[in-house]
């Protein structure tokens, strides 16, 4: 038997939710690859069209929709929706979040409403959907919950979120218990720091050395990776492809004996995990820029 018969994936539909760009669009590609048929949304219109696409071309049958996962009526919609476009749902992927950097006594409760909404109510309301339409098939399935490796230790800057985050992990634990007698099984991946668009753009840069005017993006990464270094055993950042890989194993049949458990796809981060405290600098989970960055970047040590 086939690596590929072995997983079992071929023919199985999946709900990606938050598919359309960085690590959705990934784990869509990747399940598109292996025969699965995908149901995805998302509040990027333009990036949902083009990985909507890509996914076609590859003779996927496909149904997406644009939606914000913080509204909950338009979520009912969307999972109605799922419903019309297809006749089985084996597969449920939970990518939407957000972080931003802040201190704690400078939030206020509308933040804390938004980071709720969108880093842990949609995923409840998402495995509701998904567990009753495995439980009604009588074929169970799984779900895989995107968390991150901050909610698995202290996150000075990100307490909210990191918290949120645990609440999804212990969900997951929970429901997997639970849900086991109906063959759903639950999962979680927890990666570290994998650049994608979305995490560019929450980046807070008065806490975090932003590329200096004129530099370009390439640089800025190889930079990245430089700090990288220094904190992660394999030494390196987070690839896409690293995530979508452990989300294919967990929503496939070689994993059938798995459920409850956290895969840290994280380059070892989280077996040695340690904010460090730099004076001046206050707590960095990277060794600074100015210890790495090249003369051409045009950083200097303090």
């Amino acid at each position: 038997m086939t690596l590929e018969q072995r997983a079992g994936l071929a023919g199985k539909v999946a709900v990606v939710l938050g598919g359309a760009d960085g690590l959705g669009a990934g784990i869509c590609q990747a399940l598109a690859e292996a025969g699965v048929d995908i149901a995805l949304c998302d509040i990027n219109a333009e990036a949902l069209d083009r990985t909507v696409g890509t996914l076609r071309s590859q003779g996927r049958r496909v149904f997406a929709q644009v939606v914000d996962v913080r509204d909950r009526a338009a979520l009912d919609v969307f999972w109605a929706s799922v419903d019309t476009a297809f006749t089985q749902v084996d597969i449920v992927v939970n990518v939407v979040g957000g972080v931003r950097h802040t201190a704690f006594l400078d939030t206020v409760p509308a933040d804390w409403d938004g980071d709720i909404t969108k880093n842990y109510a949609y995923v409840v309301q998402s495995c509701h959907h998904a567990a009753r339409r495995m439980r009604d098939s009588g074929r169970g399935g799984s779900i895989v919950n995107i968390t991150t490796i901050e909610g698995y230790r202290a996150a000075p800057g990100f307490s909210v979120y990191a918290g949120l985050k645990a609440g999804v992990a212990n969900l997951t634990r929970s429901l997997a218990v639970e849900l086991a007698p109906m063959g759903i099984r639950l999962n979680c991946v927890a990666p570290d720091q994998t650049p994608t668009s979305g995490l560019w753009a929450c980046i807070d840069t008065t806490t975090y050395d932003p590329p200096p005017p004129g530099s370009d993006m390439d640089e800025a990464m190889r930079l990245a990776e430089a700090q990288a270094r220094n904190a992660i055993p394999l030494g390196r950042m987070g690839r896409v492809d690293d995530i979508a890989n452990c989300v294919l194993f967990l929503a496939s049949d070689l994993a059938s004996y798995v459920t409850g458990q956290t895969l840290h796809a994280d380059g070892g981060a989280m077996a040695s995990a340690g904010w460090f405290h730099f004076p001046r600098l206050g707590f960095r989970n990277r060794v600074p820029l100015q210890m790495v960055a090249t003369p051409a970047f045009g950083a200097t040590a303090d």
